[in-house]
């Protein structure tokens, strides 16, 4: 999908990106996503999610420097489509110009206190199996984890120790969909 396609679909004109130029700030596409009924909703060091209320989806625009949102992207979008853990994209990332990227993704709710305590865990869990030098699959808390979640950590281990990604998962990159822990940005 090109970038004008997407912004056609998003809010229907052309030309939006060349409004923001290069080095922009969050608040440069804030301003210019604003204009067409767009508001942000969070942000992180390197994106920003907006809303739209006559949208059934949130877009995120990420820096091309966060290479670990785009791993993780491309894991929900492959191997860990349909698991419940990860949030359902629509389609695949788009470029928007040389430094900015866009993803649209189903909309989320606030986590509640237990999932961010089952994010907290598995924060946990992950590091100190590290810096112990052992495997966390040996962790007496994995015997209480469904195979979905299981599957979903074990990506993000992929991801922390093949590409050095520092693992993220924390109440900030964690969402709920009726009920579900949804784990949405778990590597920096």
């Amino acid at each position: 999908m090109k970038v004008t396609d997407l912004l056609n679909e998003l809010i229907g004109i052309k030309g939006l990106v060349n409004q923001v130029g290069l080095n922009s700030s969050h608040d440069d596409w804030a301003n210019m996503l604003a204009q067409h009924g767009f508001r942000p909703i969070g942000q992180g060091y390197h994106a920003q999610v907006y809303d739209n209320p006559k949208l059934d989806y949130v877009v995120k625009i990420f820096t091309r420097i966060d290479t670990g949102y785009l791993y993780w992207t491309r894991v929900c979008l492959g191997p860990l489509k349909g698991n419940p853990y990860v949030p359902v994209f629509r389609g695949k990332p788009v470029k928007l110009n040389d430094e900015a990227s866009a993803a649209r993704l189903e909309k989320l709710s606030a986590p509640t206190l237990n999932q961010q305590k089952l994010a907290y865990k598995i924060q946990l869990l992950l590091t100190t199996a590290r810096r112990e030098k052992r495997n966390w699959m040996d962790d007496p808390v994995v015997e209480t984890m469904d195979d979905d979640l299981i599957r979903a950590i074990k990506y993000i281990q992929y991801g922390v120790e093949k590409y050095r990604f520092m693992l993220d998962v924390r109440p900030a990159n964690i969402m709920d969909r009726n009920g579900q822990l949804v784990i949405t940005d778990p590597l920096a």
